[in-house]
């Protein structure tokens, strides 16, 4: 279908979808996914001089975070297509891999990212490059979609599996919802995220859920304060 490897496929996936990924992003979650998001920038400090914002993409993430901060975020993307600056004089846009970024060590005081990790290569080389680009008492956010546990699970299964791929192609002419349904299907659980976190060195862990436990939000603290 894509590329050979799973980067390769994410830029294609988010490239046939760039055009309409916001608009049904926000069908997709039945108009809650804005809501996670001010939750999750919610946890960014004011005082806060520069953010690095990984799977950056449209840019919706982007602008609450301007909203939150009076300093920059450093955004990075690995698909040009999808890359969407909203104020240019406080944000600078990479495009490339989020777990091989481009900036130095204890670059940035906090290091965030939305619906990003299950599209990844590796989250262990994610959750290393954040922790090397952290400042210390850095905080590291991480929102993305888990298969819930529990009662929960046969109808998430059943909306996100089999209706959203159905849905997603049909209205972008692609198989790309198919390939997102995937992601989710084969990702970590959320206790295997924090563990990963921890091994990376991080502090402070803990993973607030959403929606039935198919919604995580991570965070994590660079020791050393």
């Amino acid at each position: 279908m894509m590329g050979d490897t799973k980067s390769e496929q994410v830029k294609s996936v988010f490239s046939a979808i760039s055009e309409k990924y916001d608009l049904l992003d926000s069908f997709i979650s039945l108009g809650m996914d804005q809501k996670w998001r001010k939750t999750l920038v919610n946890n960014i400090p004011e005082t806060a001089s520069r953010v690095v914002e990984c799977g950056a993409g449209t840019g919706k993430l982007t602008s609450l975070i301007l909203r939150r901060i009076t300093g920059s975020v450093s955004a990075i993307d690995i698909t040009e297509k999808m890359a969407k600056n909203p104020d240019p004089s406080r944000v600078s846009y990479v495009i490339g891999s989020a777990d091989a970024t481009p900036f130095p060590d204890e670059f940035a005081d906090c290091v965030v990212s939305a619906f990003l990790t299950r599209n990844l290569d590796s989250v262990s080389k994610y959750t290393e490059e954040s922790y090397r680009v952290l400042k210390k008492g850095g905080i590291f956010l991480n929102l993305d979609i888990f298969n819930p546990p529990g009662k929960f699970r046969k109808a998430f299964s059943t909306y996100f599996f089999k209706i959203v791929p159905f849905a997603g192609d049909l209205l972008t002419q692609s198989n790309s919802y198919s390939y997102l349904a995937s992601s989710v299907q084969g990702f970590i659980k959320p206790g295997e995220f924090s563990r990963k976190l921890k091994i990376s060195g991080f502090e402070d862990i803990t993973a607030r859920t959403f929606a039935f436990g198919s919604i995580v939000i991570h965070k994590a603290i660079k020791g050393g304060k």
